[in-house]
C-alpha cells in the first residue's frame, strides 16, 4: 500500500489539471475547483507546507495515512471557514512558524505519537487553508469549489512526497527528504525574517 502512495499522488494531480486546457473553450468559472488545486503552487509558502508536512510523515512509524486525512481535512476547513467569515489573524505567520517546526520535526525523523501530531497537522492545515484562501475572498464564483480544490492540491501534494520517501525504493531517499526538509526549513526561516524585519 506505502508503495502506491506516489504513484496515487502523480496520478491525481495530472487528473486535476487535465481540464484546464478545455477551460477557455467551455465557459468555466476562472476559480472553480481546477484552479483551487493549483493555487498551493502558486506560492512558495503555501506549496512548502504540504511538501514539509509529506516529509515529516514519511518519517511516522504508524497511522501515516491518518496524518495525511487530518492534514487534508484541516486544509479544506480552515478555507471554508475563510468562506464563511472566519477568519484567523497572523494566518501567514502561523503558517511559516509551523512551517519551520514541521521541516525541524522532518530533518530530524522526529516519529511523533499521533495524540500529539494531531493538534500539530490540524493547526498547520487550518492556517494553510486560511491562507490559500485570504487573497481571493471576495473575488470567487464558486469559492466552495475553490476550497475544496485547494484541499485536494494540499493534500496530493503531501501524499505524494510522504509516499516517496515512505517506498524507500532507493537507500538514499529517507537522505534525500532529509536534506530537502533542511533546505526548506532555512528558506522558511529567511522569508520570515525579511518580512519581520524590512
Amino acid at each position: 500500500m506505502t508503495n502506491r502512495f506516489p504513484q496515487v499522488g502523480a496520478l491525481g494531480l495530472l487528473c486535476a489539471l487535465a481540464p484546464v486546457g478545455a477551460q477557455a473553450h467551455m465557459g468555466f468559472s476562472r476559480f472553480d475547483v481546477v484552479e483551487g488545486v493549483l493555487n498551493p503552487l502558486l506560492s512558495m509558502n503555501t506549496l512548502l507546507l504540504p511538501v514539509v508536512t509529506g516529509l515529516w510523515i514519511a518519517f511516522c512509524r504508524d497511522r501515516f495515512a491518518a496524518r495525511l486525512l487530518i492534514f487534508t481535512l484541516a486544509v479544506l476547513a480552515g478555507a471554508v471557514a475563510q468562506v464563511q467569515g472566519v477568519v484567523t489573524p497572523g494566518a501567514e505567520s502561523i503558517v511559516f512558524a509551523v512551517l519551520i517546526a514541521t521541516g525541524l520535526a522532518a530533518v530530524f525523523a522526529w516519529s511523533a505519537p499521533l495524540w500529539l501530531a494531531a493538534p500539530w497537522l490540524a493547526l498547520s492545515g487550518w492556517s494553510l487553508g486560511q491562507l490559500n484562501m485570504i487573497k481571493e475572498t471576495g473575488t470567487l464564483t464558486d469559492p466552495l469549489l475553490f476550497a475544496f480544490g485547494i484541499a485536494v492540491g494540499s493534500g496530493l501534494l503531501a501524499v505524494y512526497f510522504a509516499g516517496v520517501v515512505r517506498a524507500r525504493r532507493f537507500s538514499w531517499l529517507p537522505i534525500a527528504g532529509r536534506v530537502l526538509a533542511s533546505w526548506i526549513t532555512a528558506a522558511g526561516l529567511m522569508v520570515w525574517a525579511l518580512q519581520t524585519f524590512q
